[in-house]
């Protein structure tokens, strides 16, 4: 539900792309209870920094548009 939100997107469409990149190993998930949290695979960091750098940059914009959204 959180990543439909920040996303914006709606959760059939979010269930599709999680599933893409789970098969393509950019991503692992784990359940625990009724939640399902998902984590960027470390290993494809290794042998892709470039993916690294997209994410870190991603974030830092996002944490200054999210900062900037709140004063």
């Amino acid at each position: 539900m959180r990543l439909e939100k920040e996303l914006k997107i709606q959760q059939s469409n979010l269930s599709k792309h999680l599933e893409r990149l789970a098969n393509a190993g950019i991503i692992v998930s784990r359940r625990e209870s009724q939640f399902i949290y998902y984590t960027v695979n470390v290993d494809i960091l290794k042998e892709y920094p470039f993916i690294k750098e997209i994410i870190d940059n991603e974030l830092d914009k996002e944490m200054v548009e999210h900062s900037l959204s709140n004063k």
